[in-house]
C-alpha cells in the first residue's frame, strides 16, 4: 500500500470513533503476563505506576508496561480498556509510536511516526512530516512551519504545504526570519483592516505543582479557555512550563490541544528548536491562537538545561502574516534576580535570554511588523535586595508594558508609524484582567487592544 493510501486509512480510523469497526489491525502485544493482586508491590516501576495512576489498569509483571484486558502486555500508555470512552481518548506517544485509539477488546491502535515519514512523536502527535507528504489532524503534523492543506477535519489526508504568501509591500525589505523568500508577507498586511483589528493577548504559566491531581491542571486550562474563548476577537496565548518536567509528562499540551483544537479553529504553535549542542527539543513555550490566520513558528535557543535548577530556555516566534504580527513568547531562568545560590551563572543565562528577545524584537520591527512579547521573565518590576533597579521597557525604545503583573509581562512594540492602544470599558477603565490558575502561585493575564496608525 502506498504511503498516501495508508495515511488515508489511518485518517478514517482516527475519525470513526468506534475503533472495532475501522478496519485497522491492532498493534500486537507482548507475551501474556499474569495479573497481580497488589499494584503497589515493590516491583512496580515508574511506568507500571503510571498504568495505575493514569488509567486504573494494572501493570505487567516487572512493571514493564500495562496489562491489557486481553491478558497481554503493552508498552503503550495509557493502556486501553473496554470501558474507555473512545471519543475522549487523548492520543499519547510511546517512544516514536503514536497510540491514538483502542479496540473494545483493550488493544491499542497505533502508528509508527518514523515509518510514516515523521521524525518522532511528541505531545500526542507525529512530528515534522516533510513538505509534500500526507498529514492528518491529530495524527501526522507538518514540520518546518508547513501547514496541512486540503484536510477536512481529519476525514481525508491533507498535504504539508508552504502557504501562499501575499505579495511583499512597503516595510518588508529584509529577509524572512525563516529563510523562505516566498514567505515575506508582513509588509503587505500593513495598513489593512485585519492588521489593525482589536485582539486579546494572554500570558499563562501553568506551573508544575499538581502531582497526583491532573484535574487541577485541566481546570486551569479550561478556565483560560472559558474566559478568553468567549471574546469575539482574534486571540493569542503565550504559554509557559508546558511539557518537560511536568508531573504527567506532555499531558499539558495534550489538554491544550484538546481544549484549543483545530476543529474549533484554534492553532497551536510548538516548534522544535536546536540547542547549543545541535540536538533538537520541542519547546515548553508554545503559542496558541484563533482568528490570527495561518502562522509560521520557529524557536531561538536561550540557555541550556541546568540539573535541578532550570530546563532549556527558548523564545518562540509565531508570525501571522495576515495580521502583520509576530508573537514572541518566553520563560527566562528563575533565581537570577532573587537571593538564590549561583546568581552569577543564573544572571548570565537570564541576560542571554533578554538579549535574544531584544534581538528578535529589533529584527521583527525592521521587517515592518508589530510585535507582542509574552512570558514569565522571572524578574520583578521593582527594586529589591537582589534585584537592582531596572526598566522593563529597555526591551526596545518603542516597547510598552501593556499587561501582566509580578514576574509575568505582556509587551507591545509597534511597527514604525504604528502605536498600540489598550481598549477601554464603558467606565473608561482598560480592558485587561487576571485569570486564577492556582498552581505554583501563578495567574494568567490578558489585555485587549489593537495596533493602529499614529
Amino acid at each position: 500500500m502506498r504511503r498516501r493510501e495508508r495515511v488515508a486509512s489511518l485518517a478514517l480510523v482516527g475519525m470513526c470513533g468506534l475503533w472495532t469497526g475501522c478496519g485497522l489491525e491492532p498493534v500486537p502485544g507482548e507475551a501474556a503476563a499474569p495479573a497481580v493482586d497488589n499494584p503497589d508491590d515493590d516491583w512496580v516501576d515508574e511506568r507500571g505506576a503510571l498504568c495505575v495512576e493514569q488509567t486504573g489498569v494494572l501493570p505487567c509483571e516487572g512493571g514493564e508496561g500495562c496489562l491489557l484486558s486481553t491478558g497481554t502486555c503493552s508498552d503503550a500508555l495509557p493502556a486501553c480498556t473496554p470501558t474507555d470512552d473512545e471519543a475522549d481518548f487523548a492520543p499519547v506517544c510511546d517512544g516514536d509510536v503514536l497510540v491514538f485509539g483502542c479496540t473494545a477488546a483493550g488493544m491499542p491502535l497505533a502508528v509508527d511516526c518514523v515509518a510514516e515519514g515523521g521524525t518522532g512523536c511528541d505531545a500526542g502527535g507525529c512530528l515534522d512530516v516533510d513538505e509534500g507528504e500526507a498529514c492528518v489532524a491529530g495524527l501526522l503534523a507538518c514540520g518546518g512551519g508547513l501547514d496541512c492543506v486540503g484536510e477536512d477535519l481529519g476525514e481525508a489526508p491533507g498535504v504539508c504545504t508552504v502557504l501562499a504568501a501575499p505579495e511583499p509591500g512597503e516595510g518588508d525589505s529584509g529577509p524572512d526570519p525563516w529563510g523562505n523568500e516566498q514567505a515575506q508577507a508582513a509588509g503587505s498586511a500593513a495598513g489593512t483592516a485585519a492588521a489593525r483589528q482589536e485582539a486579546v493577548f494572554v500570558t499563562a504559566n501553568i506551573g508544575r505543582e499538581y502531582k497526583g491531581n491532573r484535574a487541577k491542571m485541566e481546570k486551569a486550562i479550561d478556565r483560560i479557555g472559558d474566559v478568553i474563548g468567549s471574546k469575539p476577537v482574534p486571540k493569542y496565548i503565550g504559554w509557559q512550563e508546558i511539557g518537560g518536567n511536568d508531573p504527567c509528562g506532555n499531558c499539558e499540551f495534550v489538554e491544550i490541544r484538546k481544549r484549543f483544537s483545530r476543529a474549533k479553529k484554534w492553532r497551536n504553535a510548538r516548534p522544535r528548536g536546536v540547542r547549543g549542542d545541535s540536538t533538537k527539543e520541542r519547546v515548553a513555550v508554545p503559542v496558541t491562537s484563533k482568528g490570527g490566520g495561518p502562522h509560521r513558528a520557529t524557536a531561538t535557543f536561550v540557555s541550556p538545561g541546568w540539573a535541578k535548577v532550570s530546563a532549556t530556555r527558548w523564545v518562540t516566534h509565531a508570525h501571522y502574516p495576515e495580521r502583520n504580527l509576530t508573537v514572541l513568547n518566553t520563560h527566562l531562568i528563575a533565581g537570577a534576580w532573587s537571593c538564590k545560590s549561583e546568581r552569577a551563572k543564573r544572571r548570565r543565562y537570564w541576560k542571554q535570554g533578554w538579549k535574544a528577545i531584544q534581538d528578535a524584537v529589533k529584527h521583527e520591527r525592521q521587517q515592518g511588523r508589530n510585535v507582542i512579547v509574552t512570558g514569565d521573565f522571572n524578574r520583578l518590576r521593582r527594586k529589591t535586595k537582589c534585584n537592582p533597579a531596572w526598566d522593563p521597557k529597555s526591551l526596545h525604545p518603542k516597547a510598552r508594558v501593556i499587561g501582566g503583573s509580578g514576574l509575568d509581562y505582556i509587551f507591545a512594540v509597534p511597527a514604525p508609524g504604528e502605536k498600540f492602544v489598550v481598549s477601554k470599558r464603558a467606565n473608561n477603565k482598560p480592558k485587561r484582567g487576571k485569570i486564577h490558575i492556582g498552581i505554583d502561585g501563578h495567574d494568567a493575564y490578558w489585555v485587549r487592544g489593537r495596533f493602529k496608525k499614529k
